[in-house]
């Protein structure tokens, strides 16, 4: 009985940090924007059009007026595809594509990313950052044929919801109630 109390608690406590919690981006909407911040240029602005994205029911977002550059999201990837028509970022340092209001109000952040595919000429792993809710891709240096494609999967984490806690909490409860017990 004086070792039930405590294995018992260690299960309870186990069960409450192991549970898992899905994050995926399916159904969200999120903005995509190409900008050049330096300029104040925002192409969705310029073309009178929204970034708004729902991932898993939008069609693809026109980041250009001449067809050479598509960004849309899968429930962990975010892609860009240069093409199908031949481009280049301008040499602007600050020419970028960010998505953004990524897991937001989920608890889920991101915390790193993946490189999929990348067959992008200039385009390198420092041109890419990220925050919790968002990933910004600097393509002031790239210069494309067409048909090149940049695939980035999200790494993300959780903060565990409350009810996780509860197994934790009578875990301890009860390892404290079995101490007690030994020493009276």
């Amino acid at each position: 009985m004086k070792t039930l109390f405590p294995c018992f608690s260690l299960i309870l406590l186990g069960a409450g940090c192991c549970v898992p919690v899905k994050g995926g981006l399916i159904g969200e909407t999120i903005n995509i924007d190409r900008l050049i911040v330096s300029l104040g240029f925002d192409y969705d602005v310029s073309a009178g059009q929204s970034g708004a994205y729902t991932v898993g029911v939008s069609s693809p977002v026109l980041l250009s007026s001449a067809n050479n550059l598509n960004a849309s999201a899968t429930d962990t990837d975010l892609i860009v595809d240069f093409g199908p028509a031949a481009g280049a970022g301008g040499g602007i340092s600050d020419h970028e594509i960010v998505f953004s209001g990524l897991y937001t109000g989920t608890g889920i952040s991101i915390d790193g990313f993946t490189i999929q595919t990348n067959n992008v000429p200039g385009l390198l792993l420092s041109d890419i950052t990220f925050t919790a809710n968002s990933l910004t891709i600097l393509i002031g240096g790239v210069a494309y044929s067409g048909g090149q494609v940049l695939d980035v999967s999200l790494q993300t984490s959780s903060v565990p919801e409350p009810s996780t806690f509860l197994p934790a909490l009578l875990g301890v409860g009860l390892t404290i109630i079995a101490k007690v017990r030994q020493r009276g």
